[in-house]
């Protein structure tokens, strides 16, 4: 008896794959099949019991419909506590955001392949370029940046990289060459597994698109797992509980944020009302004093210096002592901005090039 059966999808008259061990199908013939020989199976009779991955689909996109009409809305808060707690958390989501996207400016940069046609993101640590833009930035996009040779596309990556396939030159070479081609198919393999008990695949009735929701984070997305490489899970029957990217938190995440919040509240009153209120307000003020006191020490001693640039036509910063540029707002002026600087070629001495800082003065 075969694990797997060969059938015929009417409707797409294409054949498909079926596991008898775990009842799914696939499009793709089965790796084994691949690896051991150009054979394939011979053509099982039609059985309802078998559905193609197309009948799988449209039954759970049917089912997703109808789970998603049957949903019951969030509920309002039901207390100004509850409120204030959701208004919190929205608002400390979105500074990390920012936080975040000023942390990626700083780490890639925005550039375009002429040959391509394209744009393309650089990883300056990583020195590593990718087609697509990073997750991190959102519905955000980094500006684009000036020309670098020394910052090639992903083309000319993959260009670098490629080489011709090594002939074996006896026949133990050739037996480690497929040993090794076997052991990479089992760790494949085993890889596939373990992303098929995280990740979940579902549909999303209202955008008509699919997304996969990864178990063990409570993390949705629309693009398909790496690890998957060119296999893809089966539908699965829309569950409220674990919503589509479009969706936005769900009652779960902020119930979490809310009993977080909440135990911390708790914590605090375990002291007397007079002493909790008096930590908070003695916290309040020394992050003021620090944020004031980094202020005036940016205002004494300028550590940026904001220019003018005419092709952008744009500001950015220049560290003065690490000599980086960046065209958003160093996070250390706050409020403030940095001076814009002057550029005076005559008064402008070899000491003050080289010493833009005036060290040699305060030692």
């Amino acid at each position: 008896l075969f694990v797997y059966d060969k059938l015929l999808d009417d409707e797409s008259g294409m054949f498909y794959y079926f596991n008898n061990r775990i009842g799914e199908a696939e499009w793709v013939k089965p790796l084994p099949h691949v690896l051991f020989g150009d054979n394939d199976l011979p053509l099982a009779q039609p059985d309802a019991a078998k559905p193609s991955p197309r009948e799988v689909e449209e039954a759970a996109a049917a089912a997703s419909t109808e789970a998603a009409a049957e949903a019951t809305p969030a509920e309002a808060p039901k207390t100004d506590d509850e409120a204030a707690i959701r208004i919190q958390c929205m608002y400390r989501c979105w500074v990390a955001r920012e936080r975040v996207f000023q942390v990626a400016q700083t780490v890639y940069e925005k550039l375009y392949d002429d040959e391509h046609d394209q744009y393309y993101y650089f990883n300056n640590h990583e020195e590593a370029a990718q087609w697509h833009k990073p997750k991190f930035l959102g519905s955000r996009d980094l500006s684009l940046g000036l020309p670098d040779a020394s910052k090639p596309s992903p083309r000319t990556a993959l260009v670098v990289a490629k080489r011709t396939p090594r002939m074996p030159e006896s026949p133990e070479e050739a037996a480690l060459i497929i040993q090794c081609m076997y052991r990479c198919w089992v760790a494949r393999k085993r890889t596939f597994d373990q992303c098929h008990l995280m990740w979940r695949k579902f549909y999303d009735a209202d955008e008509g698109h699919f997304y996969y929701f990864n178990v063990t984070s409570n993390s949705a997305q629309w693009e398909k797992p790496n690890c998957l490489n060119n296999y893809d899970l089966p539908l699965s029957t829309y569950d409220p509980e674990r919503p589509s990217p479009r969706t936005p938190r769900g009652m779960e995440t902020i119930s979490a944020a809310a009993m977080k919040a909440a135990k911390r509240f708790a914590a605090m009153h375990v002291l007397d009302r007079e002493d909790a209120a008096a930590i908070d307000v003695q916290r309040t003020v020394r992050g003021r004093r620090a944020r004031l006191r980094c202020h005036r020490l940016a205002q004494k001693f300028p550590l940026y210096e904001k220019h003018w640039d005419d092709e952008m036509s744009a500001w950015f910063y220049c560290n003065l002592r690490t000599g980086g540029t960046s065209w958003a707002k160093p996070f250390l002026l706050g409020r403030l901005d940095a001076p814009e600087a002057t550029y005076d070629d005559e008064s402008l001495s070899l000491e003050e090039e080289t010493d833009p800082l005036n060290m040699s003065a305060m030692d």
